[in-house]
């Protein structure tokens, strides 16, 4: 193989690692694999309404930073309902239910799945003055634990919850 030919072989590979590692760049995915209930992650929520076909969240964002995560947060007048937290005791990745309408209204969410967080919470808060109710399946079915502020330990629900709706 000549010289030019072997600067040709290079020249090919190492533009082929960094096309890869672009399209990684652009589609936010890294070599490593993070599961989402080990980000920090904002779901801005859709009001429940009755036949609606509206995605319950409007809006996401997720940090493996949970300082970039908690500037985003401050970023905006948001009105923070519920979070759930990887661990118990408020450890690990966290999801937060917000909106911007508020703290009125009545909010839930029917399936942790479409969030990335089915069967990973280990402890929750209530927060904005709100109750909610912690849901051992989608859509509310289940056994369920009534959560008004901190709830450091979720108990048998542990790593088992799916949904959660504010109670009728």
């Amino acid at each position: 193989m000549s010289q030019l030919q072997k600067f040709t072989l290079i020249g090919v590979m190492l533009g082929s690692s960094m096309l890869a590692f672009g399209l990684l760049a652009l589609t936010g995915k890294s070599s490593s694999a993070t599961s989402k209930s080990d980000q920090y992650c904002w779901g801005q929520m859709a009001p429940r309404a009755e036949d609606s076909d509206i995605d319950p969240i409007l809006s996401e964002a997720c940090f493996e930073d949970e300082q970039e995560a908690q500037q985003f947060g401050a970023a905006d007048a948001v009105y923070t309902h519920s979070t759930i937290y990887r661990d118990a005791n408020f450890g690990g990745g966290w999801y937060k239910f917000w909106t911007d309408q508020g703290c009125g209204g009545l909010w839930e969410h029917g399936d942790f799945n479409l969030i990335g967080w089915n069967d990973s919470a280990g402890s929750a808060v209530a927060e904005c003055g709100r109750t909610v109710d912690l849901c051992e399946h989608t859509y509310f079915g289940g056994a369920s634990l009534r959560i008004t502020g901190f709830q450091a330990t979720l108990g048998v629900l542990n790593d088992q919850s799916s949904s959660w709706k504010e109670p009728y």
